[in-house]
C-alpha cells in the first residue's frame, strides 16, 4: 500500500503515519524530519530549509522533490510507504504522479485553534531532534531517549504556525480535490485520542 497522509500542522498526522507504517510493514517517510536532519547537519539544502522554516514558508518544490525522488528510490519503499508531508502543492502532486502511483490519501481535519494549541505546546530534542509534547516550563529539560536538552522550534511559534496555516489552506489542502476524483480520499475527524483517530483512519481505509 502507498499512503499520503494529509492534514494542518499539529493534526498528528506523524503518529497516524507510524501506526499506519507499523500495521502496513511499510515505512514511513516523514519528509519534515528527513529535512530537519538536513538542517541538522548543516548541509547547503539544509540552510535553505532552515531559512524558510523561521519564516513559516514552503521550500522550492524542486528541492523537496529531489529528496522524495531519492528516498522512493531506496530498496524499502519497494512494497508501500506512508508520506507524510508531502505532497504540498498541486505541483509536487503532479511530480508525484511520474514517480508511483498512490492507493489512498488520508486527510486529518482539525481546527486551526487545535493546531495552534497542539504546536505551540510542543518540544523538541536538540539531540536526537525527537518530537514530544508537553507545557512551557519543559524546555531545558531533558529526552527520555538519549538526555539532549528540550527546546521550542522556531515554526512552532504562535505566529509562525498562522503563517503555516495560511500557506496550508492556500496551498496544501487543494490536494483533496486533486486526488478526490480517483476516490482514494478518506477524510477523518483528527481530533480525540491517537486510538480514536487511528480506529477512524482503519474504518475509513476498510
Amino acid at each position: 500500500m502507498k499512503f499520503i497522509i494529509l492534514g494542518p500542522q499539529g493534526s498528528g498526522k506523524g503518529t497516524q503515519a507510524d501506526l499506519l507504517a507499523t500495521r502496513f510493514g511499510i515505512p514511513h517517510l516523514d519528509i519534515g524530519q528527513i529535512l530537519r536532519e538536513h538542517i541538522a547537519n548543516k548541509t547547503p539544502i539544509g540552510k535553505k530549509i532552515e531559512a524558510a522554516m523561521k519564516k513559516g514558508e514552503l521550500l522550492p518544490s524542486d528541492v523537496v522533490n529531489k529528496v522524495v525522488e531519492t528516498r522512493l528510490e531506496q530498496e524499502d519503499c519497494t512494497d508501500g510507504f506512508v508520506l507524510d508531508g508531502y505532497p504540498r502543492e498541486l505541483n509536487e502532486a503532479e511530480f508525484l504522479d511520474e514517480l508511483t502511483d498512490i492507493d489512498a490519501v488520508v486527510m486529518l481535519d482539525i481546527p486551526d485553534e487545535v493546531a495552534v494549541k497542539r504546536l505551540s505546546a510542543r518540544r523538541v530534542c536538540i539531540g536526537c531532534i525527537a518530537p514530544l509534547y508537553g507545557l512551557p516550563k519543559d524546555i531545558g529539560k531533558e529526552c527520555a531517549s538519549c538526555n539532549g536538552k528540550l527546546a521550542q522550534r522556531e515554526d512552532d511559534k504562535p505566529d509562525v504556525v498562522k503563517k503555516r496555516l495560511e500557506v496550508y489552506h492556500e496551498e496544501t489542502e487543494p490536494l483533496v480535490e486533486y486526488y478526490r476524483p480517483r476516490h482514494i480520499v478518506h477524510v477523518v475527524d483528527g481530533q480525540g485520542t491517537i486510538e480514536e483517530v487511528f480506529r477512524r483512519i482503519m474504518t475509513a481505509l476498510s
